[in-house]
């Protein structure tokens, strides 16, 4: 039941994603699936684009989020895999949009 809930996740659904700043301390974030887009790899760091809508429209943040995910850290092995495929699409249909 949880990854056919993981495949249609709705576009206001939130996800706590932990990141790691600069200084290496970590950092849990609450992010609106909607406001994720996949990005190709820049400079090997980041891959994962985040706007988000309360913020000037200027502002982003990239991140990376290991393809693999980290089967340590993961409750449900596979479960990102399904996440990362409907950022995938979102991004696709959001690029279809704006043409």
């Amino acid at each position: 039941m949880l990854f056919r809930y993981a495949r249609k996740l709705p576009p206001n659904a939130r996800l706590d994603l932990g990141t790691i700043r600069l200084l290496g301390r970590p950092q849990l974030r609450t992010i609106v699936l909607s406001e994720l887009r996949y990005q190709p790899k820049r400079i090997g760091c980041a891959n994962w684009e985040w706007r988000p809508a309360y913020e000037d429209a200027k502002k982003w943040r990239d991140f990376y989020v290991d393809q693999n995910g980290s089967p340590a850290k993961t409750p449900v092995p596979g479960i990102i895999e399904e996440v990362i495929a409907l950022v995938k699409e979102q991004t696709k249909q959001s690029l279809v949009k704006s043409h």
